[in-house]
C-alpha cells in the first residue's frame, strides 16, 4: 500500500506498527532467539517404514483369478 493513498489514522497505525514490530526476527526479539537456538529434535523412526507387503503378491487379489471375470484382464476365457 503506498502511504500516500494512507488516510491520517492509517498513517499514524502504519508507524505504530513499524515501531512495534522493528526488532522483530532480529537478535533483539528473545523469543526468536530462544526458539532459534532450540536443539533439533530427531525425526521419529518409523519401523517398518513400508506400508504395503514389499512383494508383489497379486494372490490376494481375486478377480486376477476368479474365472468369470477373466476375460476383462487376459481376454476371453477358452
Amino acid at each position: 500500500m503506498e502511504e500516500q493513498n494512507l488516510t491520517a489514522e492509517q498513517k499514524k497505525f502504519l508507524n505504530e506498527c513499524e515501531n512495534e514490530f522493528k526488532d522483530r526476527y532480529t537478535e533483539k526479539d528473545s523469543e526468536f532467539i530462544k526458539t532459534k537456538n532450540m536443539k533439533k529434535k530427531d525425526p521419529p523412526i518409523l519401523d517398518p517404514w513400508y506400508s504395503r507387503n514389499t512383494r508383489n503378491d497379486h494372490r490376494r487379489d481375486r478377480r486376477y483369478s476368479d474365472k468369470r471375470y477373466r476375460h476383462r484382464y487376459h481376454g476371453p476365457y477358452k
